[in-house]
């Protein structure tokens, strides 16, 4: 996100990054970083995709959104691998798994099964 600085800019600005798994709220503060862009993160938008800056502060506090930019990253493939501590034995069986699957720093859930 770009915006210009101003000492009226909110040190509190509230972004909501509505994304394929739901929404983002982001802080920013509006009194640093002006005239040049600022990442609000990653997120997987699936096609669809919406940015709202929240305006709750009245005046003297001034909000800016000058421009979004989307830049589209390259899709990392995920190889899920786990190992367990125990593969077998009669029920119930406590297991403990370990997660060694690649490009982990993209993985943020686990669903079991």
């Amino acid at each position: 996100m770009w915006w210009t600085s101003l000492s009226s800019r909110s040190n509190a600005a509230i972004v909501h990054v509505n994304h394929a798994y739901g929404v983002a709220q982001i802080s920013t503060n509006q009194q640093t970083n002006g005239g040049q862009w600022n990442s609000l993160g990653q997120f997987y938008f699936n096609g669809l995709g919406k940015v709202t800056i929240l305006a709750p502060d009245a005046y003297p506090t001034s909000y800016c959104a000058d421009a979004v930019k989307f830049v589209k990253t390259k899709t990392v493939p995920v190889t899920a691998e786990f190992t367990a501590d125990v593969t077998s034995g009669i029920a119930p069986l406590m297991v403990s798994f370990t997660d060694q699957s690649s490009e982990d720093g993209l993985i943020v859930s686990w669903n079991g099964f």
